[in-house]
């Protein structure tokens, strides 16, 4: 029996939109006193923590003498992980091969080769890897987002041993919903808006256990400071008397070049509009974009650059699936889908199911290439307000901490 009397709970989450779901909530639960909060910050999740002040783990701190195998099918597949991805290859080597072997146990050698093949680390549920996790830390409730792999294995284990689970799902639940529809995953799910919580009902699952709370990260969007922010950015970047054109990039691990496509079409587009400025965004979990040598055109560095402000000083913004051209959508900001999608079987994500934006009809389609230029045009005449569409901004944290401390008691 652990001898404390505080309540412990376990956050488990991936990095981009999933740490920062649930990043509010970490940062109040650790003013309360009664309360200790351990975070496994996976992959890019440990950047944004640490420049929080906020100490998490690892796979690599779960290691131990027995896992030799694991850590040389780590040393081979870690160079797999792009250059700049931001996660220290001690802990690439840790993940890879915890999870690999992880898969080895639960499908045998030849299935889990052929499984990593098709679909790379889509292929993960590290069940036994957080059993060890769980038996180390003795958590008294979890709470994880909606990501397929170790969340979702932290979620199946609390079910397994009778641990009181919280999923948040941070959007609009696509594929996800092959398991969270499921009335035995997760003790409750809480989810951004009434929509979503339709989605899942209609999906099978009961309506009892659905909560609609908001999404804890959209908070700060509400805050009148950044607003003045972005005017102090726009003066200071010299982007005042233009039209600042923002490019929220993202990983396509279906198909590579489309990224740098969609990139030059931009930067095309921008030199034929001489009151046009381009800021290039990546997403954290991808390589940092190089600044091309063109006026009017700057990179925006994601691990610097406070969303907030970035989008308050944006004029029109351009995206695919990012969870911040969602942000973007929230404060109103003109949005412009890049429905462009090569077929690629990958058989490891759904493109086009992955599309919550342009399902949701939050922006104005280019279909091509080509179209992307006309349609930012589109978007800074007509300037498309779906605000009456999405959740109000404020309030999430809060009602997510409730659902904590009715789970604990």
């Amino acid at each position: 029996m652990r001898m404390t009397k505080n309540a412990r709970v376990l956050v488990v989450a991936y990095g981009g939109g999933h740490i920062n779901a649930v990043l509010p909530v970490i940062e109040k639960l650790r003013t309360q006193g009664n309360t200790d909060v351990i975070v496994l910050g996976l992959t890019t999740a440990a950047n944004v923590l640490q420049r929080a002040g906020i100490s998490c783990l690892g796979f690599r701190h779960f290691l131990n003498d027995a896992d030799g195998a694991a850590i040389a099918t780590g040393q081979r597949l870690a160079h797999t992980v792009p250059s700049g991805s931001g996660v220290s290859h001690a802990e690439s080597i840790a993940y890879l091969g915890l999870s690999y072997v992880d898969l080895v146990e639960r499908v045998g050698e030849e299935q889990a080769a052929a499984q990593y093949a098709a679909r790379g680390r889509q292929a993960f549920l590290p069940v036994g890897i957080l059993r060890r996790v769980f038996e180390t830390l003795r958590p008294d409730l979890v709470l994880a987002t909606n990501s397929p792999r170790a969340e979702r294995a932290a979620i199946l284990v609390a079910r397994e041993k009778s641990i009181p689970s919280i999923c948040l799902a941070d959007l609009f639940l696509g594929h996800e919903l092959e398991w969270i529809r499921s009335n035995e995953y997760a003790d409750r799910l809480l989810v951004l808006s009434d929509f979503v919580k339709q989605r899942v009902v209609s999906a099978g699952r009961k309506p009892e256990s659905i909560y609609v709370t908001g999404n804890p990260a959209f908070d700060r969007l509400a805050d009148p400071v950044w607003k003045s922010e972005a005017t102090r950015i726009r003066i200071q970047r010299g982007w005042n008397g233009r039209k600042v054109i923002l490019w929220i990039s993202h990983p396509m691990p279906w198909h590579p070049p489309t990224r740098d496509q969609i990139k030059e079409a931009l930067i095309e587009a921008c030199m034929a509009h001489e009151d046009w400025q381009l800021v290039l965004r990546s997403h954290p979990s991808e390589p940092d974009i190089p600044l091309p040598a063109l006026p009017r055109v700057t990179v925006s560095n994601p691990n610097t650059d406070l969303v907030p402000a970035l989008l308050h000083a944006t004029d029109a913004a351009v995206t695919m699936l990012s969870t911040m051209g969602l942000e973007a959508a929230l404060l109103g900001v003109p949005l412009v889908l890049t429905d462009i999608v090569p077929y690629v079987e990958t058989g490891a994500i759904d493109p086009q199911g992955e599309m919550f934006l342009k399902s949701l009809g939050l922006g104005i389609v280019a279909n091509s290439l080509d179209q992307i230029s006309s349609s930012v045009e589109r978007a800074l005449v007509e300037r498309p307000n779906y605000r009456d569409m999405l959740p109000r901004i404020g309030g999430a944290t809060n009602a997510v901490l409730n659902h904590i401390r009715e789970m604990l008691g």
